[in-house]
């Protein structure tokens, strides 16, 4: 939850999580922290989790935009990859 002392600062946080199209399979959870302003984005953040998870170019990757909490988790998770959506991953013993 962002949280700052000064009311007019608006935050947000948001995870972008890189997974296998074909497994669901995450490789990738990248955190972004975005402060409101005028400034224009350099880097769109799933363009960012894309590079910085260090895949080589065509991987069979996607990038998918969940609330942090969603993620911040000990449960193995995984991705739906038909409804898109996080879900914990059945550990088989």
């Amino acid at each position: 939850m962002p949280q700052t002392t000064d009311g007019a600062i608006k935050s947000t946080s948001r995870a972008y999580v890189v997974f296998d199209r074909g497994t669901g399979e995450i490789v990738h959870v990248h955190y972004a922290v975005t402060i409101s302003s005028d400034l224009p984005v350099n880097e769109k953040p799933e363009a960012r989790a894309l590079r910085l998870a260090g895949l080589p170019s065509g991987a069979n990757v996607d990038v998918l935009s969940v609330e942090s909490a969603q993620v911040n988790t000990l449960k193995p998770l995984k991705v739906d990859t038909a409804g898109r959506t996080i879900v914990e991953k059945v550990v088989k013993s």
